[in-house]
C-alpha cells in the first residue's frame, strides 16, 4: 500500500512538473514574437534601416518597411560591407586613376589597405584609409600603369575580385 502511494505521488508530481514545464515553454514562445518585433523596431528606427537589409536581399525603403518586414517573419541583418574598384583616365594614356568607393563599413573608421597585382604580389598603401559618418569612402587613390594588369583590394577583411586595369 504503501509502495502505490508513493507511486502515486511521484506520478502526480512528474505530471506536474511536465505540465509546469509545458506552460512555461508555451509562454516563451508566445512572447519571442513580440521581443523578437520589439528589437527589430529599435535596430530599424533612427535611420538605422539604411544598414540592414532581409536576409534574402531585400532592402527597405523606410524604418517602417524595415519593422514590417521583421514583423512579418524576415530576418533583419546588417547589409555586409562592399568595394567597389574603378579606373578612369589621367592626362598620361599609360595610367589610370584607381577609384576605391567603399560602403557599409563601420563609421569613422581607419583602415590599412592592402592590394594584389596579379603575378607581382601584394602591396601595403601606406596612408590607409578613413571611412566617413556613414561608413563611405569615395576617392582616387592612386594612379597605376595602364597595361594588361589585374589590381585586387583587401580592406577590413573585405577581398575585392581581381579587376583589369583599364580606362
Amino acid at each position: 500500500m504503501r509502495a502505490l502511494r508513493n507511486f502515486v505521488l511521484t506520478a502526480v508530481l512528474t505530471l506536474s512538473t511536465i505540465g509546469l514545464a509545458l506552460t512555461v515553454t508555451a509562454g516563451v514562445a508566445s512572447a519571442s514574437p513580440n521581443l523578437g518585433n520589439s528589437l527589430n523596431a529599435q535596430l530599424c528606427q533612427q535611420g538605422g534601416w539604411q544598414n540592414l537589409e532581409g536576409s534574402n536581399g531585400t532592402l527597405f525603403a523606410n524604418d517602417g518597411a524595415c519593422v514590417s518586414y521583421g514583423a512579418h517573419g524576415g530576418t533583419i541583418i546588417p547589409i555586409p560591407p562592399t568595394i567597389s574598384v574603378s579606373f578612369s583616365p589621367t592626362f598620361d594614356p599609360n595610367y589610370c586613376n584607381v577609384h576605391l568607393t567603399l560602403s557599409h563599413f563601420e563609421a569613422n573608421t581607419f583602415y590599412p589597405v592592402v592590394y594584389s597585382i596579379e603575378g607581382f604580389g601584394s602591396f601595403s598603401w601606406a596612408p590607409g584609409l578613413t571611412t566617413n559618418s556613414t561608413g563611405g569612402y569615395n576617392a582616387n587613390i592612386f594612379s597605376f600603369y595602364n597595361q594588361d594588369r589585374f589590381i585586387s583590394f583587401t580592406i577590413g577583411g573585405v577581398t575585392t575580385s581581381y579587376a583589369q586595369v583599364t580606362c
